[in-house]
C-alpha cells in the first residue's frame, strides 16, 4: 500500500505538487507516489486526496468548490510521452487546474503556465 499523503500540505495555498525526479520515481508533496512507468499509482492516490477533501470539506477561499489543482514539476530529461502519460493520469484523478512548473524554482517560488 503506498504511503499515505498528509492531509496539511506545507503550502498555504492548497495545490497538490507532483513532482518527477531524474529516476523516474513520482513524488505527491514529496512522498512517494509511484513511478513514470505506473502512473496508476499517482492517479488513484490523488483520487483518495480529492474524496478526502470532499469529504472534510477543503474548499477553496470563500467558495464551496473542492480545492483540487496540482501543479506538475518535471525535469527536463523526461521523455514526452512519459510526461503526457503523467499528465493524463493526473486528469483522470479530477484535478482542475492542472499546471504546469516551466521553470527550476522550488515550490516555494513557483513560476507556472497553466493549460
Amino acid at each position: 500500500m503506498p504511503n499515505p499523503i498528509p492531509k496539511e500540505i506545507p503550502h498555504s495555498c492548497g495545490h497538490l505538487y507532483v513532482s518527477v525526479e531524474a529516476d523516474g520515481q513520482i513524488k505527491i508533496n514529496f512522498q512517494n507516489s509511484g513511478s513514470l512507468e505506473n502512473t496508476d499509482i499517482v492517479k488513484r492516490e490523488l483520487e483518495i486526496i480529492f474524496q478526502e477533501r470532499t469529504t472534510n470539506g477543503v474548499f477553496a477561499e470563500q467558495s464551496n468548490k473542492i480545492v483540487k489543482s496540482v501543479i506538475i514539476k518535471a525535469p527536463p530529461s523526461v521523455r514526452y510521452g512519459d510526461f503526457l502519460r503523467l499528465v493524463g493520469a493526473v486528469e483522470e484523478s479530477g484535478a482542475e487546474p492542472i499546471v504546469l512548473q516551466i521553470d527550476q524554482y522550488p515550490f516555494t517560488a513557483v513560476q507556472v503556465k497553466t493549460f
